[in-house]
């Protein structure tokens, strides 16, 4: 089984989906589930619909198994990112931005 498809069978599977019900939620056959769940390389549009079903990036699926947990990790912040208000983004970039501003100015110094 490649990576993806046990990536999707994993994902499914803790979220208690059986594969009539992730087909229903992003209208594709339950056989191409099936398919891509044994092995075949799935559309990027399918890795679109199964990451918003899981709240996940598409390349979760993609990850070795040494990337999956950033990727998690990263995937959580985008779909924070985007409950924010315009004025919490702008607080949370502004904050990023002077963040790395100093770290990028240590490090010219050599200051751990």
């Amino acid at each position: 089984m490649l990576e993806i498809g046990k990536r999707l069978l994993e994902r499914r599977r803790e979220c208690n989906l059986n594969q009539p019900e992730l087909a229903e939620k992003i209208g594709y056959r339950v056989s191409y589930i099936d398919k891509v769940e044994n092995g075949e390389e799935p559309t990027l549009e399918f890795l679109k619909r199964i990451g918003e079903v899981f709240n996940v990036l598409p390349n979760y699926f993609l990850a070795s198994d040494e990337e999956v947990d950033n990727v998690k990790e990263i995937s959580r912040i985008v779909v924070q990112w985007g409950q924010l208000s315009e004025e919490g983004k702008k607080s949370v970039a502004d904050f990023l931005k002077s963040t790395l501003e100093e770290k990028y100015k240590r490090d010219e110094e050599g200051i751990p």
